[in-house]
């Protein structure tokens, strides 16, 4: 069963002025913490279903990362792993934001 508690999605509304005074609201998530096992190249069916989700319905414009997005901190994992689950972040979540040119931010 997946835990809620391993991943941290905000979203928040933002708004900005114009000198004619409207309004331009932006919906930035913030994604953080959705990786799984040490060495893993995959992510949970529900950290799917909330990327999809917040692509559609809240319809994002922009994502901000601060980290935990895959799962490389254990020293017994060599380059070949590492570069498996950066390309694993990148085709299944990364490319979906990428693909609906949403930015995705990491400090």
């Amino acid at each position: 069963m997946f835990k809620a508690s391993f991943w941290i999605i905000v979203v928040l509304f933002c708004g900005t002025s114009t000198a004619k005074s409207n309004q331009q609201w932006h919906r930035i998530l913030i994604l953080n913490d959705i990786n799984r096992s040490y060495g893993s190249v995959g992510y949970s069916e529900p950290v799917k279903k909330m990327v999809s989700h917040a692509i559609n319905q809240w319809q994002v414009s922009y994502v901000i990362s601060p980290g935990d997005l895959v799962a490389g901190q254990s020293l017994k994992l060599n380059s070949q792993q590492l570069h498996a689950m950066w390309a694993g972040f990148e085709q299944q979540i990364l490319s979906q934001f990428r693909s609906n040119n949403i930015p995705f931010f990491l400090p």
